[in-house]
């Protein structure tokens, strides 16, 4: 598509601000310890640099204006300090604040400033982060400053795009049209140190245990379509759009008009481009029928995993580093998931506490029509991952789950045990659980989690010992919107979801009032006469018939059936496992990896008793409600096959299919 508007530069700003130091300070006298008492102007480098910026380029501070303070020792001191009416001078551009803090004292290092500031408090991390911005994934504004002469001067330490527009808008999307970062998931850091060689300005500095930003491709923003008021886009400081960038304006959730431009942009530190009244540069949209996106070189030479038996599925198995591609089709069939245009790493998890590098187990992803391609860093790491294909709106069409685990996966005879070849580890579980006298199970062989009938995971606890969620890169995960409460039959239908809704949020938990979290409480999502389209395994795999007539699913206590049937049951609740032995020494073992609970409403989906008790599926419904194993080692003799919720989260054992 040609040019259809053109960008004209409204300001370029000073780029200086905040500063930081890395020594410890100074011991000092004890008798001076009470903190030193400082007052400060807060004035603005230049106009057009605060959120209240009018046409006229008029900056003022407000009353309600929360600025954050750092200083003293080893910068972990920190104070928020509101604007006041009486603090703001009469034309609003200075406004002076008293507060009590010794200063970080960086002489020694040749570090001039001793105190720093940010505006909005609101967007400053917790901790002595004293030279440290967030941006995030929100239309966030930002300003820093250091203290000069008794004076913290504030200056923008963001790219702007500024513009006007007219029309029945509620919101605007912003997107770079190669894929470039604008905005951030979690911290993104600004550092500036002013020092004897004068101000050094790093951006996008992860680190102190804040962890690599995973980078976002596009953010939405409200929008005040009068064609008077000024809308602002808020960028990393830097941002650089080779092929320019999108605006896609919405009324509700349908897109409706578009405006583009693919000439290259950069968006200098502090620097505002305005690009006026946009309104006749505004196209209707068209939703197109097919992308003319290009994939990058290194997917030319990309693994096909549909071949060497991995035929499609909803979850494929990598052991080597490289580059692959998934066939876009719906999880086991050959139906195509639609006209795809955009690909994404949706999340990634090592299955434990630690946190997770952004794009170390999958480093870039990519698209063409009919396949969706990915790789891994040179050097594999064991992990889970989820990536997703995505239509022209940017709702996801399908997801697919990736598992690297860390030691081959292999396969149990457990035909006297269930009635079936099974393999020798949970899905998504990282390496087999260890069994035996003396043995602990480690949380990476616990596996994934899932409700019955999806096909997209939940991570399992992050700690043998602890409720939470494993810790993840990328997309945070969240319970279905507690407001959208439905009422049927009197009962109470707490976030519930249709499967379409499930496949578009693969990281929202549904339902979390006991029952079933698909409102259409589909019968056929997993089956225990064929693999569905749902169903989570690897190819060859499906998820674990019930087989009312073996010992792992005996309905009244599976230990003593174990012992009747001349198979070994063992079981430790300080090793977290428990496992069914047969004559011939073929053993088959499972983790106490606990569950997601479904019934009790949290802010977050989180895991009950873990390294206490299992709850696995079966691909078997029983009066509308599905089949598990409940194993519940911390009370005696409670170890039997039982019907509960669907909404559970619970483990999955992949089962040999027979052809």
């Amino acid at each position: 598509m040609k040019s259809i508007f053109k960008l004209s530069a409204l300001a370029l700003l000073a780029t200086a601000m905040t500063v930081s130091c890395e020594k410890e300070m100074s011991v000092k006298d004890e008798a001076a310890q009470q903190p030193e008492r400082h007052t400060f102007t807060l004035t603005f480098a230049q106009p057009d640099t605060k959120l209240g910026v009018t046409n006229e380029g008029k900056t003022t501070w407000e009353v309600g204006d929360e600025i954050m303070i750092h200083g003293g020792d080893n910068g972990a001191a920190r104070q928020k300090v509101t604007l006041t009416a009486d603090d703001i001078s009469a034309d609003g551009k200075k406004a002076t604040i008293t507060f009590e803090m010794d200063p970080y004292d960086r002489t020694d290092a040749g570090v001039v400033s001793k105190f720093y500031a940010q505006y909005p408090a609101s967007l400053v991390p917790e901790g002595n982060l004293y030279y440290e911005c967030r941006f995030t994934a929100t239309n966030d504004f930002l300003m820093a400053a250091c203290d000069v002469d008794d004076n913290f001067v504030f200056y923008n330490v963001c790219g702007v795009i500024a513009f006007t527009v007219e029309g029945e808008f509620d919101k605007f999307e912003f997107q770079g049209n190669n894929g470039e970062v604008v905005g951030y998931n979690t911290v993104y850091q600004v550092r500036v140190r002013n020092d004897e060689s004068g101000m050094v300005v790093n951006y996008n500095k992860p680190g102190n245990g804040s962890g690599d930003p995973v980078p976002m491709k596009k953010f939405s923003a409200s929008v005040v379509p009068d064609g008077t008021t000024v809308n602002y886009v808020f960028l990393p400081a830097g941002a650089k759009f080779t092929g320019g960038f999108t605006f896609n304006f919405y009324d509700g959730v349908d897109l409706m008009k578009v405006a583009k431009t693919e000439t290259a942009v950069n968006v200098g530190p502090s620097q505002i481009l305005y690009l006026g009244n946009i309104t006749d540069k505004l196209e209707t949209y068209v939703e197109p029928t097919q992308s003319d996106h290009k994939p990058a070189e290194w997917a030319a030479a990309a693994t096909d995993l549909s071949s060497n038996k991995q035929a499609p599925a909803n979850c494929y198995v990598i052991t080597a580093p490289g580059a692959y591609k998934i066939p876009a089709l719906i999880g086991n069939s050959t139906d195509p998931v639609g006209n795809v245009f955009d690909a994404e790493l949706v999340w990634e998890t090592y299955n434990n506490e630690t946190d997770v590098v952004a794009n170390s187990l999958i480093a870039e992803v990519d698209f063409d029509n009919d396949n969706v391609y990915f790789k891994t860093p040179d050097a594999l790491l064991p992990g889970n991952a989820l990536v997703a294909a995505k239509d022209a709106k940017g709702v996801i069409l399908w997801s697919w789950h990736i598992w690297i685990p860390e030691t081959a996966i292999a396969d149990v005879d457990g035909s006297n045990i269930c009635n079936a070849i099974v393999m020798d580890r949970n899905l998504g579980a990282l390496r087999v659980t260890e069994s035996g006298e003396g043995t602990v199970a480690t949380v990476e062989s616990f596996g994934l989690m899932y409700q019955w009938g999806r096909k997209d995971p939940f991570p399992g606890a992050k700690r043998v010992d602890s409720s939470t969620l494993a810790k993840v890169a990328g997309t945070a995960f969240s319970l279905k919107d507690q407001s959208k409460e439905e009422y049927v039959s009197g009962d109470t239908v707490k976030g519930s979801m249709t499967q379409a809704e499930a496949t578009q949020n693969p990281t929202v938990f549904g339902n979390y009032g006991g029952g079933d979290w698909d409102e259409n409480a589909n019968a056929d999502r997993w089956t225990r006469e064929g693999k569905t389209v749902y169903d989570p395994c690897p190819a060859g795999y499906m998820v674990m018939k019930r087989e009312s007539s073996s010992v792992l699913w005996n309905t009244t206590n599976i230990a003593t059936a174990a012992t009747d049937a001349g198979l070994t049951w063992a079981s430790s609740l300080d090793g977290h496992w428990f496992s069914i032995t047969d004559g011939s020494g073929n053993k088959v073992v499972f983790p106490l990896a606990g569950y997601i609970d479904d019934c009790d409403v949290k802010t977050v989906p989180y895991i009950e008793y873990p390294g206490k008790r299992a709850a696995v599926y079966a691909a078997y419904l029983s009066s509308g409600n599905p089949y598990h194993l409940n194993i519940r080692e911390d009370k005696e003799d409670y170890h039997k096959a039982g019907s509960t919720s669907a909404a559970r989260g619970a483990s999955v054992r992949c089962v040999k299919m027979a052809n």
